[in-house]
């Protein structure tokens, strides 16, 4: 789960930095926290790999509503945008942009994964290529007015772990980390888009603000689903930016 984690918290390092321009702080030492934090959550990582191999099968397995579906025999895709509406018949999942909010395009994506604009000309290599990779990331927006955030990843798991031992481990591997202060709650579920999701709420305070940052996750076939809502507006603002799933 190394990549992924690294990615959650380059996220919350996006609000960090977000209130940091609104509070003076130094972006260099916000930086330093960021790489003091994936530093922390690497060292775990080796526990959590061989527990995650030593888990129990019915957690391997995944629990009754997790089951891979129909969608799972669908050909991997990214989706894609029609204007302000993004579809993924892989994922079975729709999401409409919020007015306001914006969206990364694909040469963006592509830059954060480390691909090549070429890449990009051919969607058979494009789709080809995404299907090796453990982590993909299919929609990142923003709202620039409040720095709320919305991802949707998929992350290729090896063991078929459930989502409820995905959340687990996370979990684990989160309050390891002590440089951002995370306070992790218990894990939970959720239905987003007709879907019941494994839910795990975190939240990271600073003198001068709160960052809440929820991850829910399915598992699809040899995929684990991710949404990752991050806002400064409490469960209020996650429950809002929700809505525009279906």
């Amino acid at each position: 789960m190394k990549k992924s984690l690294f990615v959650f918290v380059t996220f919350i390092f996006a609000c960090f930095f977000a209130a940091a321009q609104d509070t003076g702080e130094a972006l260099d030492e916000k930086t330093a926290t960021v790489e003091e934090a994936v530093e922390e959550a690497d060292a775990s990582l080796n526990d959590k790999t061989v527990a995650e191999a030593n888990a129990p099968a019915d957690e391997k397995a995944g629990e009754g509503g997790e089951k891979a579906s129909e969608n799972a025999a669908i050909e991997f895709s990214t989706g894609e945008w029609n204007g302000n509406l993004y579809t993924n018949d892989f994922i079975g999942i729709k999401y409409e942009l919020p007015q306001g909010w914006e969206k990364y395009g694909d040469e963006e994506i592509a830059a954060i994964m480390n691909l090549g604009k070429e890449f990009l000309n051919d969607n058979q290599k494009k789709y080809a290529e995404l299907a090796k990779l453990t982590t993909v990331y299919h929609i990142l927006t923003n709202n620039p007015l409040t720095s709320d955030t919305v991802c949707l990843v998929t992350e290729k798991t090896f063991l078929g772990i459930s989502a409820n031992l995905y959340a687990k481990n996370l979990k684990h591997e989160l309050e390891a980390v002590k440089s951002l202060k995370y306070e992790v709650d218990e894990i939970s579920t959720r239905e987003i888009a007709g879907k019941k999701f494994t839910a795990l709420k975190t939240r990271v305070s600073t003198p001068m603000s709160s960052i809440t940052q929820v991850y829910y996750c399915y598992r699809l076939g040899k995929y684990m689903v991710c949404i990752i809502a991050t806002s400064k507006s409490g469960d209020e603002g996650i429950d809002a930016m929700l809505k525009a799933f279906r």
